[in-house]
């Protein structure tokens, strides 16, 4: 048999052909040239290529050609799928199952000698490259998992709605009990001391037994806290207007991380507890199941569920909903003082800037938080439903309580140190801002998928230009640049001084609005404990050599 060179083109697609890398074979060597080329407006070739893709394969092969075999223009299909599965990416491996969401497929072409035509490049619309200023290119990973391999909880090869770990957080069954009773109980407890008793802890008067004092805080929450019409009203006004606009308005289409579990799906991007745990095991849509019914509704059913295609639910009750609440209750502490007063105290005024920053800031980056480990790994159970739909508007809000009922007097700061906090805090926020958008920004750099939008404010320092990196063996790359090239989780820094500065500004007269302060404080220790965990499982060698480069967490040469 005559041997001559043949042509291939190893088609890269997550769900539809995307990228195309012209591979040339010769007798004992591959080339590979990447060709950055999509059949996106070919809609012919597009159909047929991935047309005969899909038929040919369920599961993403590569070959290579070696010393034994020589791949020739007589090369059947399947001697060209007998092929060695090899690459020079030490994660892949011969003979393995293939999980991922961009597979890699041949079609193979013979040599004429000539070079051959590219595919046609895709281009940008006018409209969308104006409106949107979106990358060019969609991500399609090349990474390709093994069997047996842990990726966030989920063991290639298993049933991914079955968890693989035997690990369990939050004290297992007891401990999540616990918090799903003992979190409403404080809040209201919190509000009863806010409102009843001066900003003081609710106790029992002299003379007056437990049992006495129970019946009483019953009462005053029947009395004070049960929800009105009109209250029902407004909330689910502005929760449902919140949901359209959502769906409605113009905005950002981004990428999240590809889920291996789901073949490569990204993420772009009710009594609510019970209908999402309950519909997810109605639909089978349930994700790391460990069998235990408490632990699993506190955590959640299913990961990421969706409305119409459009509205998904852990993006919009993490940003839509909870920080403007706050936001909108800091406004409604700033109207009632100046109602009362007929002006706004400088401390009131702090948290309505402070408050309407971070919310800006969510809204402003929105796109950015899909890549976030809550959308990516947290499911959607209790935990993130009461916290974002109750937890963090109605009790990080007791330092605007705390203000609306006390006169200004009771917490008033020198000018001169009030004006130097204000100066610090919009310093920290810019350190804050900037440090998530250079971490998240290079995430979505590294699949070309970053989003330039006009927001309010433009801040110096949002992404950083050829940052300095280290690569995992598994091809996984963090970023030792910019604000994290100071310290490993600076922003971490920045959100505790946030919630400190939101406990400061009230004074000490009350543990209310501290309570957030402390909180988020022993939280943030937690995750940061967490992550550096989880990473030194994923990253291997790499974390090491990031924590001895960068061997600051929180704060530059301090700690």
């Amino acid at each position: 048999m005559i041997q001559s060179t043949t042509q291939y083109y190893v088609i890269e697609f997550s769900g539809y052909v995307d990228m195309a890398t012209e591979v040339v074979t010769g007798d004992d060597e591959v080339l590979q040239q990447s060709s950055d080329a999509s059949f996106a407006d070919d809609p012919g070739t597009r159909k047929l290529a991935q047309g005969y893709l899909m038929k040919l394969f369920s599961r993403a092969i590569m070959w290579q050609s070696s010393k034994q075999k020589t791949v020739t223009t007589s090369t059947t299909e399947a001697e060209l799928l007998s092929l060695s599965h090899t690459h020079r990416d030490p994660s892949f491996s011969i003979n393995t199952p293939l999980y991922q969401g961009a597979g890699t497929m041949a079609l193979a072409q013979p040599s004429t000698g000539k070079t051959p035509p590219q595919a046609p490049t895709r281009r940008k619309s006018p409209k969308t490259a104006s409106a949107a200023n979106v990358s060019e290119s969609k991500a399609s990973t090349s990474r390709i998992y093994r069997n047996g391999e842990r990726i966030d909880g989920w063991e290639v090869g298993t049933d991914p709605k079955v968890s693989a770990s035997n690990e369990f957080e939050f004290g297992g069954n007891l401990g999540t009990s616990s918090l799903m009773i003992g979190f409403p109980l404080l809040m209201w407890y919190m509000w009863i001391g806010a409102t009843y008793y001066d900003g003081k802890l609710p106790l029992p008067e002299e003379g007056q037994s437990w049992g006495e004092f129970g019946r009483h805080l019953v009462e005053l929450v029947y009395t004070g806290a049960y929800p009105s019409l009109r209250a029902w009203r407004i909330y689910w006004t502005f929760f449902i207007f919140e949901a359209i606009c959502y769906c409605v308005l113009p905005g950002v289409w981004a990428w999240g991380k590809p889920l291996p579990h789901e073949n490569g799906k990204q993420l772009n991007g009710f009594l609510v507890a019970f209908v999402a745990y309950f519909s997810a095991l109605w639909r089978g849509a349930q994700h790391r199941m460990t069998g235990y019914p408490i632990y699993d509704f506190f955590l959640g059913a299913e990961l990421n569920p969706r409305m119409f295609g459009i509205l998904d639910f852990k993006m919009f009750f993490m940003v839509r909903i909870p920080w403007f609440i706050l936001f909108g209750l800091s406004c409604a502490t700033a109207a009632r003082q100046y109602e009362r007063y007929r002006y706004v105290s400088a401390e009131v005024l702090f948290l309505v800037v402070a408050h309407y920053l971070y919310a800006n800031a969510c809204a402003k980056g929105e796109q950015l938080i899909i890549s976030s480990w809550d959308i990516y790994y947290e499911k959607w159970g209790f935990m993130l439903i009461f916290w974002n739909l109750a937890g963090v508007p109605m009790s990080y809000c007791h330092c605007a309580l705390f203000l609306a009922n006390q006169h200004p007097s009771e917490y008033k700061w020198n000018p001169v140190a009030l004006a130097a906090f204000y100066v610090l805090y919009l310093f920290v926020y810019w350190i804050w801002d900037t440090a998530n958008s250079q971490k998240n920004g290079f995430r979505a750099q590294e699949r070309n998928q970053l989003v330039n939008r006009k927001t309010f404010p433009q801040l110096p320092w949002q992404t950083v230009k050829n940052p300095k990196t280290i690569t995992s063996s598994k091809g996984d790359v963090i970023m030792v640049d910019g604000w994290l090239g100071y310290a490993r989780k600076i922003h971490y820094s920045c959100d505790i001084f946030f919630a400190l500065s939101w406990g400061l500004i009230t004074g000490f007269k009350s543990p209310f609005p501290w309570f957030y302060s402390v909180f988020f404080t022993i939280m943030a220790i937690h995750r940061a404990v967490r992550d550096a965990r989880r990473c030194r499982e994923k990253y291997g060698e790499a974390w090491a050599q990031y924590e001895r480069e960068v061997p600051y967490l929180f704060i530059p040469y301090v700690i």
